[in-house]
C-alpha cells in the first residue's frame, strides 16, 4: 500500500487528467482510508461516485458508495452511513443478478446493527450466507470486520471476538490482506468504550 500511494502522489500531478477520473478518485480514497485519511478519503469517494454517477457507470456508482458507506460504519458516522446504504439497493438492482444485492443487503444490516434495529444480525447473516454461495467471499471478511467493531462498540465482546476471528480466518482463506487481523487484535486488546 505504500508504493500505491507514492503512485497516487504522482497521478495528482497529472492534475487535468485526474481531476476528471473515475478510477482516479477511487482509487485515492481507499488509499486515504488505508492511511487513516477519513476526511480525505470522504472526499475522493465522494468526488468518484459523483464522476460516476454523471458517466451512468452504475457499477462503480455502485462500489464506491458501497466503501464509502463502510468507511463512515467504521468512522462511527451512522447517519452517512445509512444515507450510503439507502442508495445500494436501487442501484444493485440496476446492476442485475450478482453480488450486488446481497451485499447492499449486508451494509443495510451493518447499518441497522448500528442502529441496534431488531433483526438485524439476522438479516446480515443471510446476506453473507448469499455472497459465501455464489463465491463472493472475498467480500465476507470486511463485513465481519465491521460487525466485529460494531459488536465491541455495543460491549458485546463475546460476539465481537467471534466475529473478528471469523473475519480474519476468512481473510487467510480468501487471500485478503490482513485488515481482518487488525480486527482480531484490537478487540482481543480493547476494554470497551464507557
Amino acid at each position: 500500500m505504500g508504493r500505491t500511494a507514492r503512485l497516487f502522489d504522482e497521478l495528482g500531478a497529472l492534475y487535468t487528467l485526474a481531476a476528471q477520473s473515475v478510477q482516479y478518485h477511487w482509487g485515492l480514497g481507499l488509499v486515504q482510508a488505508w492511511q487513516g485519511s477519513i476526511s480525505s478519503a470522504r472526499a475522493a469517494l465522494g468526488q468518484a461516485i459523483d464522476l460516476a454517477t454523471a458517466r451512468g457507470d452504475h457499477w462503480a456508482t455502485f462500489e464506491c458508495t458501497a466503501r464509502l458507506a463502510l468507511l463512515e460504519l467504521e468512522a462511527d458516522n451512522i447517519p452517512a452511513a445509512g444515507s450510503m446504504a439507502d442508495q445500494l439497493a436501487p442501484l444493485a438492482a440496476k446492476l442485475g443478478e450478482g453480488s450486488e444485492q446481497p451485499y447492499a443487503a449486508a451494509i443495510s444490516a451493518l447499518v441497522g446493527l448500528a442502529r441496534h434495529e431488531h433483526g438485524a444480525i439476522a438479516t446480515l447473516d443471510r446476506a453473507i450466507s448469499q455472497l459465501e454461495q455464489i463465491d463472493a467471499r472475498f467480500l465476507v471478511p470486511d463485513l465481519h470486520g465491521i460487525a466485529a467493531e460494531l459488536h465491541y462498540r455495543a460491549h458485546d465482546l463475546d460476539a465481537a471476538h467471534d466475529r473478528a476471528a471469523f473475519a480474519a480466518r476468512v481473510a487467510d482463506e480468501v487471500a485478503r490482506p490482513p485488515r481482518a487481523r487488525r480486527w482480531r487484535r484490537s478487540v482481543r486488546h480493547r476494554a470497551p468504550h464507557p
